[in-house]
């Protein structure tokens, strides 16, 4: 079920003029989960399809868009602008990571205890 809150805000901005895309991104702006806002659209539309009537010629009235600056034309889309999700490394790939690291500790450990030993042995086999 979606966000009502979400749908309600979608139905006012586009009643005010704004894009249905342009209240979208103000959502996502605002910090609402990208999913919730595309399910409210989808709503929204849904609604404006059932709505719609037939409209005859004679009350079709143009509509005068006023263009103070190209600031409206240069915003990104919301679909490009929301990132994708980083996939999370699995427990695997930690699990083997910690392994690594405890024996590296390991070997270090053995090298500082027993660095006198080591040095005859490896003396021996270079010489």
């Amino acid at each position: 079920m979606t966000n009502i809150s979400i749908l309600s805000g979608l139905k006012l901005a586009v009643s005010r003029g704004e894009t249905l895309q342009q209240a979208m991104q103000s959502f996502y702006n605002a910090g609402y989960k990208k999913e919730e806002i595309q399910e409210a659209a989808r709503d929204l539309l849904i609604e404006q399809k059932r709505e719609l009537k037939p409209v005859a010629k004679s009350e079709e009235k143009p509509e005068i868009i006023q263009k103070i600056s190209k600031y409206e034309e240069e915003k990104p889309e919301i679909s490009k602008t929301i990132p994708a999700k980083p996939k999370p490394a699995g427990y695997g790939l930690v699990i083997v990571l910690i392994i690594v690291l405890l024996l590296l500790f390991g070997v270090l450990a053995v090298l500082f205890l027993f660095s006198d030993e080591v040095t005859k042995m490896f003396n021996n086999l270079f010489s």
